[in-house]
């Protein structure tokens, strides 16, 4: 069986009848069901050994099949659990051979529904886990990323480095959302046995342009453990939380014990990143921990840096039109590529943004909303520049500062390291030292090869330089 379906009536009539022919080998270290979710979770939950939680599964089965078909859980019992010959069961029910060895085909025929009934449930029930404990918005709109998402699944999906993985970029440009994508999709394959997700997002940026806090906390080491307990062993940690070794030893065990993939999303705001790392890599293999970060992680040592990159004009476009189709904007859903480039020159590919200027379109207007773009009006603009840009500004000094101004004349396909000192009136050395910082906040991107490189800025963050972040100073 692969691991997102279950397997064919007739394998999966196999696979049971393998497991209660195993029902007595001591000597089995691997349960013939452990492929299913609820081979997972009973391991977890309940018996110790491979081979305890299969026959716990068969147990199980047995009892709901012994409500509907009493004769057949018998002869299923009296077959593999007491281990009877076909005679001597034919014998005890005064059935010929061959009838027993056909109503043994119908019952377990009638044990394989059941499994599979119980393996839908425990799925279904893995998948709300899942959506419960995601925190983010819950768009719909996933559009451009089906590519990315293969390429970062099969990279968490492998039993080997790297353990931990930062999806980086500006805000807006879809980090969350991916994270989001990515955990759904891997909860339906059946590599890790549990998801956990831990936020440290301050606030959110509505799709009206309001920005509203979230109560929490600042994310730190022992608020993570906590977290993290809380959703894996609630259980278990009950009257520990507040002993930091403890609480870290208890989750460390459960993490090492089987593969978990944990989101933690907008590592920026982590009050203390140097102490949180460390826990990390203490935490990790053979489960995997994904980040989200506007910051590059850019020295920190076996972290997989992922850079999120923004939509095509095309993904845009038909982003924007999906939005549109689902509000009923029909003048909106009939633009054309040629229509919405103006938007996108404006924009660029950062979701975000583009959400967020749909909804505007539509009370007022193309043309306007650009403008309002450019001209940083509105509250719902300068909620978008404040949500995106603020807190990366806040922690700029003044050398950044002028740095970051400049990069307003890069050409838009990026301009050298030379252009950039002579534009900005800077020294040679300054602008080495502003440039790594805003490469670090991914306010400049780079790009190029081994031997050359290019520095660039998103056109959302060129449409900011021009006139927004003059109110800033």
């Amino acid at each position: 069986m692969t691991d997102q379906t279950i397997p064919a009536p007739s394998d999966l009539e196999t696979q049971l009848q393998q497991a209660l022919r195993s029902w007595h080998d001591a000597n089995s270290d691997k349960g013939v069901l452990s492929a299913f979710v609820l081979f997972r979770h009973e391991q977890r939950t309940g018996a110790a050994t491979p081979r305890q939680t299969t026959n716990q599964l068969l147990r199980t089965a047995l009892d709901q099949l012994r409500y509907a078909a009493p004769l057949e859980a018998d002869l299923l019992e009296l077959r593999f659990l007491d281990g009877w010959p076909v005679d001597r069961v034919a014998n005890r029910l005064n059935y010929a051979e061959s009838t027993v060895l056909r109503r043994q085909r119908e019952a377990i025929s009638q044990l394989a529904a059941i499994f599979r009934r119980m393996e839908d449930e425990s799925r279904r029930i893995r998948s709300a886990t899942i959506d419960a404990r995601i925190d983010a918005p819950a768009y719909t709109e996933l559009v451009g990323v089906a590519e990315q998402i293969a390429t970062l699944a099969e990279i968490v999906s492998r039993q080997a480095p790297p353990w931990i993985l930062s999806l980086e970029g500006i805000g807006g440009i879809g980090k969350t959302v991916l994270a989001d994508a990515l955990m759904r999709q891997l909860g339906d394959a059946l590599t890790f046995d549990d998801f956990a997700w831990v936020s440290a997002q301050p606030a959110i940026l509505d799709l009206h342009g309001t920005i509203r806090a979230k109560d929490r906390p600042a994310l730190t080491s022992p608020a993570l453990v906590t977290a993290l307990l809380q959703q894996l062993l609630p259980d278990e940690a009950t009257g520990i939380l507040s002993r930091h070794d403890q609480a870290l030893a208890l989750l460390k065990q459960r993490l090492k014990q089987a593969p978990h993939l944990v989101v933690i999303d907008n590592l920026e705001t982590v009050a203390d990143l140097e102490a949180l790392l460390p826990t990390l890599h203490t935490l990790s293999n053979p489960s995997k921990f994904l980040l989200t970060t506007r910051k590059r992680l850019v020295g920190e040592r076996n972290i997989y840096l992922y850079p999120v990159p923004e939509l095509s004009l095309a993904h845009a476009c038909t982003l924007v039109r999906q939005v549109a189709v689902a509000a009923n904007a029909a003048d909106l859903a009939a633009a054309t590529d040629a229509d919405l480039e103006p938007l996108y020159a404006t924009v660029g590919g950062n979701p975000l943004a583009l959400l967020l200027t749909a909804g505007q379109t539509q009370l007022h207007g193309m043309e306007a909303v650009i403008a309002d773009l450019r001209q940083a009006r509105g509250a719902p603009v300068e909620n978008l520049y404040t949500f995106i840009y603020r807190r990366a500004w806040d922690n700029l000094d003044d050398l950044g500062r002028h740095l970051f101004l400049s990069m307003a004349l890069v050409n838009v396909r990026g301009d050298s390291l030379d252009f950039i000192t002579a534009s900005s009136g800077l020294a040679e050395g300054q602008v080495h030292d502003a440039l790594e910082h805003l490469l670090r906040l991914n306010l400049v991107q780079s790009s190029g090869d081994l031997h050359k490189r290019r520095y660039l800025i998103h056109s959302l963050t060129r449409t900011f330089l021009l006139e927004q972040v003059a109110r800033w100073q």
